[in-house]
């Protein structure tokens, strides 16, 4: 199971070095169906309206929009992110 926000990063050379016979099970995907799903039955699921995302980190704002962008593929304003003390 890749159990950790990193993982899916690394999904395809941990696929490759377990080999075939090994399944990996991404709970983030699992995660987010039944978040869907719960959205959907509560009539609260985006209706498509676009609002720039905002995003709460806990590391430098600069820095996680620099590893976000390799998460998410696409770049990540550092203006929209705010730091947050847990």
């Amino acid at each position: 199971m890749l159990g950790c926000t990193h993982f899916p990063v690394l999904k395809a050379t941990i696929a490759k070095v377990a080999g075939p016979g090994v399944v990996l099970v991404d709970s983030a995907e699992t995660t987010a169906a039944a978040v869907e799903q719960i959205l959907r039955e509560r009539n609260l699921l985006n209706d498509g309206v676009a609002e720039p995302p905002r995003f709460l980190a806990t590391d430098a704002p600069g820095r996680f929009a620099h590893l976000g962008e390799i998460f998410l593929g696409e770049p990540i304003d550092p203006g929209a992110v705010t730091l947050v003390d847990l």
